[in-house]
């Protein structure tokens, strides 16, 4: 779980680095992750105004498998992992402005 990936869009590449478990998360409940803190990353469009990142969180059992991340390899498998994989039920993401530290 704790590999990159990498993901090219609109000629842009960015490497995003993070795994955070969170276990004992309860069939058709929730359970909040550890705290974690982002690193001030790099800005990840120095020439573009508008700026954003994602943050994506999988779930899984035994029964019910997370989705695979080996099958995003450009854009259209991307929304496909989150829509309509077989196990898209899993994923989830929420989207966040960047903002850099000053």
């Amino acid at each position: 779980m704790a590999d990159d990936i990498i993901l090219q869009t609109r000629g842009l590449t960015k490497e995003f680095k993070g795994f955070v478990a969170v276990n004992g998360v309860p069939a058709g409940g929730f359970k909040f992750s550890p705290k974690f803190e982002l690193k001030n990353p790099a800005d990840p469009a120095p020439d573009r105004s508008y700026k954003a990142g994602l943050l994506v969180a999988l779930i899984g059992s035994p029964d019910d498998p997370m989705p695979d991340k080996a099958s995003i390899t450009n854009l259209d498998t991307f929304w496909r992992f989150f829509l309509t994989e077989e196990h898209a039920n899993n994923a989830a993401f929420r989207g966040l402005r960047y903002a850099p530290r000053t």
